[in-house]
């Protein structure tokens, strides 16, 4: 494969000119396309050794079987088409937009680290993204953060390197995962990785995007001497101990540097979220059914999401966990805020509604109305001294306050009262609560 080549692909036989060099792994290298009429693509040049029969028929059946249906939120970079030269090959697949960043550039430059709001968001379109992906048939086998990339800004997300993705129990894989995200089983050479390992490793991804930390590095990773792989086959699976686990303390966090900031974005969760993963990486290690699924994940984010406020003093963003919560930031008091609770088919949401609040259409959603998470329908404002919800939505509200009712057009607002009523839809009431504490008016 040489700059300037132009190679045909196999499938749809399209003509292509190789532009430049754009990436390597351990697996190849990938290199820039350019057709007449398509436009850019990428291609994934297998090395030598990587070129098997097994990997191309993971390709072609992928291509055969096509990408999983989600959201306008989430991009699967899936195969499109193979070239194949002198027994060397490589699939075709669309770029990734460079407003796309992975979790070692957050790590890198904080300035891309999405808010709390925004990373409960990217989870919920990862959590759903593998379970499309399971739904469909496959399990991933190799969820990592050097597989998944996010807009910071918007809560898009990109799940690439799909060459991996097989059906569990028919399709053998030549990559077993990542070590620092496989499962117990997976590692120990117990089982080949599947959609219960596929689960575990999820949780590890969704630990260290919240924490930004692995969950077994404490004192036992911070005493090892040579980290190689006997090593991380030790730690990872053979003595995997969570540093949070409420009774085996053997893998607290040393006092050092690297390992002081975890605590502190451990204790910003709420338990909601801390609990999810105690149970993960408790239960969870050595027993798969104990493992979260992606519906679990989906009602835990989701309750993680409506607990978001911000304090009034410093606007800093927190989880409301209680009458004691306080803010992360200035220690202050958060008070007990204003709430409304959601009643629809899909059951009760409590959302928090403190100054700049903003409600989405997938926290007033009935049957019938098809808002998600990206639809902003509510904003909490302060009007001439007294806190509103303004309608920011599509249609129009019904609202009932005693003996009093009426609608509440879109661009309009209306006060928030304790027991006013605001009928979002047919089948979707809310009910305020108003706090009393700090954060009320």
């Amino acid at each position: 494969m040489k700059i300037g080549d132009t190679v045909t692909t196999k499938i749809e036989c399209q003509k292509y000119t190789v532009m430049k060099l754009i990436g390597q792994g351990g697996q190849g290298h990938v290199f820039l396309l350019e057709h007449p009429n398509r436009g850019k693509k990428a291609l994934k040049w297998y090395l030598p050794e990587q070129s098997t029969e097994q990997q191309y028929n993971a390709i072609l059946a992928a291509i055969r079987a096509g990408k999983p249906m989600t959201d306008d939120g989430t991009q699967f970079i899936w195969p499109q088409d193979i070239i194949e030269i002198d027994g060397r090959f490589g699939y075709v697949m669309d770029l990734i937009p460079s407003r796309f960043v992975g979790y070692g550039d957050m790590l890198r430059d904080r300035s891309l680290a999405p808010t709390l709001a925004m990373r409960c968001k990217i989870s919920r379109r990862l959590v759903r993204a593998y379970q499309q992906l399971h739904l469909s048939g496959y399990c991933y086998r190799d969820i990592s953060d050097n597989n998944f990339l996010f807009d910071p800004k918007s809560g898009d997300i990109v799940i690439c390197d799909n060459d991996n993705v097989g059906v569990e129990g028919i399709d053998s894989s030549q990559v077993l995962g990542t070590l620092e995200y496989m499962s117990p089983e997976v590692s120990t050479g117990k089982c080949q990785p599947g959609v219960n390992s596929d689960l575990y490793s999820l949780a590890v991804l969704l630990f260290k995007f919240f924490c930004w930390h692995h969950p077994y590095h404490g004192i036992l990773e911070y005493n090892v001497k040579s980290w190689d792989l006997c090593a991380k086959r030790w730690l990872y699976g053979e003595t995997p101990i969570f540093i949070f686990d409420p009774k085996d303390k053997r893998n607290r966090l040393p006092a050092a540097d690297g390992y002081r900031d975890v605590n502190k974005m451990w204790l910003l969760l709420p338990s909601v979220l801390r609990d999810a993963f105690t149970q993960s990486f408790t239960e969870g290690i050595h027993n798969p059914l104990a493992r979260l699924r992606e519906h679990d994940w989906e009602e835990v984010l989701c309750e993680a999401s409506d607990k978001l406020m911000v304090c009034e003093k410093d606007n800093a963003e927190n989880f409301y966990d209680g009458r004691d919560s306080k803010c992360w930031y200035c220690g202050s008091t958060l008070g007990t805020p204003d709430t409304m609770s959601i009643n629809s088919p899909y059951g009760v949401r409590t959302i928090l509604l403190g100054n700049g609040s903003v409600v989405f259409g997938d926290q007033v959603n009935g049957l019938d109305i098809g808002l998600g998470m990206d639809d902003v329908v509510g904003v909490v404002q302060q009007s001439n001294g007294k806190r509103v919800l303004l309608n920011s939505g599509p249609s129009a509200w019904a609202f009932r306050f005693g003996e009093t009712s009426g609608s509440i057009e879109c661009g309009s607002s209306i006060e928030l009262r304790d027991g006013l009523k605001v009928k979002f839809s047919k089948n979707a009431v809310g009910t305020i609560f108003r706090g009393g504490g700090t954060n009320s008016v």
